[in-house]
């Protein structure tokens, strides 16, 4: 269902919003922007609200890396890290290395072995 006048939407929107009220949770309703919300601050840009997030200063501040960069292990403060178990059918997964450009794979065993990790059932 859309608003009137309003353009129908994309199939996987679709799916979304059929997902919500199989949930009973017609009231949130999907919308589809004009502009691209890849990031959070295009998304809120978008909708015309303030991010509620973590900014980049505050992430930056508690793991000493920029967003984008940041790797499972070296923070400047303890974190907890939770990884995925289903991670473990990989031999090697690759991993963010301090920077946007910088990567390196590591075995799901030895990831799991990180200081703070927790393995976890996300599917």
């Amino acid at each position: 269902m859309t608003a009137a006048g309003a353009a129908p939407l994309a199939a996987s929107a679709r799916r979304v919003q059929a997902a919500l009220d199989a949930l009973g949770l017609g009231d949130c309703r999907v919308r589809e922007l004009g502009v691209p919300a890849r990031t959070a601050q295009e998304a809120a840009d978008a909708l015309g609200v303030p991010v509620g997030r973590a900014d980049a200063a505050f992430v930056r501040e508690t793991t000493g890396y920029s967003i984008g960069g940041i790797p499972p292990l070296g923070h400047a403060t303890p974190l907890v890290l939770f990884v995925d178990a289903s991670l473990a059918r990989f031999q090697s997964v690759w991993a963010a290395g301090g920077t946007p450009h910088a990567v390196f794979p590591i075995a799901p065993a030895a990831l799991s072995g990180l200081p703070g990790a927790r393995t976890v059932d996300v599917g």
